[in-house]
């Protein structure tokens, strides 16, 4: 569960920063990224190309959502691994397996 508050402003931040918890872990746009492999940009690509096919694509079609990061593939298992996405596991890991959005 992502909740977001905004901070005090002081000298060293800016105004209206917003801060997010994810399942209890603050991040923020220049901290660590809620999962690990991956910024927030790529999940963000990832479940909007999801949810362009209704919420199943190929691995193949989410890695070319994810062009630009240098490790497409191990970014969607990433998301995989945080519980974000399946993976078809019965599938070969190849561009055909189908990748589905979970939450």
């Amino acid at each position: 569960m992502v909740n977001t508050t905004h901070t005090r402003q002081s000298p060293a931040r800016k105004p209206h920063l917003r801060l997010a918890t994810v399942d209890g872990a603050a991040w923020a746009p220049s901290g660590p990224a809620p999962v690990p492999g991956i910024d927030p940009d790529g999940i963000v690509a990832v479940m909007a190309a999801l949810e362009e096919e209704g919420g199943i694509r190929t691995l193949g079609d989410l890695a070319c959502a994810l062009a630009t990061h240098p490790t497409p593939v191990s970014a969607i298992i990433a998301l995989a691994d945080a519980g974000l996405v399946e993976l078809d596991l019965a599938a070969p890991l190849d561009p055909a397996m189908r990748v589905r959005r979970v939450r």
